[in-house]
């Protein structure tokens, strides 16, 4: 068990507690952005965190106009919480150094909204040094995915990439646990080690499991569980969980906030739910990014391209998806 010495602190204490505590190790960068965007640790309500997509030009460059549109729309759905440089944001086919640039420009434009950057790399060198940087430059938490490539490596290696991420930490950290893409669990085993560390905030849970996302909430109590599965928000509120992370959101911002806001009240969240599920049932067979980026250009959000290996969506496909959305009023 690896041990934490002076630094570990009583996990049983509320979150605005914690915050505080934060704002005492933070950078000044970062006290600034909690302080006057309000962090994303401040409540222990539910709430909706959206994974921000890549606000690519034609040059398959990233464009500050279309981010500064893009986050307007937005924050104008009631968004309050965006992630940068998440799977939704296409961080693998951006280099270190792209990332940070991409990072700057949606700070740049955040308005009100509440910043969280996606941090991990396939190394612990890149890791480092998109963490310090996310700080330097005021974000509210980070995000950070296991090493990938190597297929299911030892809870013991895992271990060792995450304990000087965490020392670094001066925001509160999710993990990120999306093995069908990763290749890497999240395991009980790991998370345990790192448990009552004062950085670690949660898990985003992306694997679209129920019972593995329960089972976390069940054994780490006093982490925030998030699910990445828009089919699960309603199931991970009843048991505990802190909310969602999803790219969905990025579409249908209102009918997923709505799942929220009827937990929020104590109102039956079955109905919400089921009307998300039928939004998201008409994106069946498509390949999501693409669709995303494709349905807000429709609504005339911005017109963002995508970067290789992704491909825009056909003709044909379009023209079928188009009809879908029509048919109940999410394009006109």
């Amino acid at each position: 068990m690896l041990e934490w010495s002076a630094r570990r602190m009583e996990r049983r204490m509320s979150l605005d507690r914690r915050a505080f505590l934060g704002f005492a190790a933070a950078s000044p960068a970062a006290v600034l952005s909690a302080l006057t965007a309000g962090n994303v640790t401040e409540t222990t309500e539910p709430h909706l965190i959206i994974a921000a997509l890549a606000a690519l030009d034609k040059r398959l460059q990233i464009d500050e106009g279309i981010v500064r549109d893009y986050l307007e729309h937005l924050s104008g759905s009631g968004i309050r919480s965006v992630l940068v440089n998440g799977s939704t944001g296409e961080f693998a086919s951006f280099s270190a150094l792209e990332r940070k640039r991409t990072l700057e420009a949606y700070l740049k434009h955040k308005g009100s909204l509440r910043v969280l950057a996606h941090t991990g790399a396939s190394n612990i060198n890149d890791t480092l040094d998109l963490v310090g940087h996310a700080q330097a430059e005021g974000v509210d938490a980070l995000l950070v995915i296991p090493p990938f490539y190597y297929n299911q490596p030892a809870t013991e290696g895992l271990a060792r990439f995450y304990e000087p991420v965490l020392e670094r930490a001066e925001v509160p950290v999710l993990l990120y646990n999306i093995p069908q893409v990763s290749g890497v669990t999240v395991t009980p085993e790991l998370v345990q080690r790192f448990s009552s560390h004062p950085r670690l905030w949660g898990i985003k849970d992306s694997w679209g499991k129920a019972k593995w996302t329960e089972s976390y909430i069940r054994a780490f109590p006093d982490l925030r569980i998030f699910t990445g599965a828009s089919a699960l928000i309603a199931g991970v509120l009843d048991q505990g969980g802190a909310g969602a992370l999803t790219g969905n959101g990025n579409i249908f911002p209102r009918e997923t906030q709505a799942i929220i806001d009827a937990h929020k009240q104590g109102s039956d969240t079955a109905e919400p739910q089921q009307t998300l599920n039928q939004r998201v049932a008409l994106l069946k067979g498509y390949p999501i990014i693409p669709v995303m980026k494709h349905v807000l250009a429709r609504m005339g959000v911005a017109k963002m391209y995508l970067r290789p290996p992704l491909t825009a969506l056909g003709a044909g496909a379009r023209d079928v998806l188009d009809r879908r959305l029509k048919d109940v009023g999410v394009i006109s």
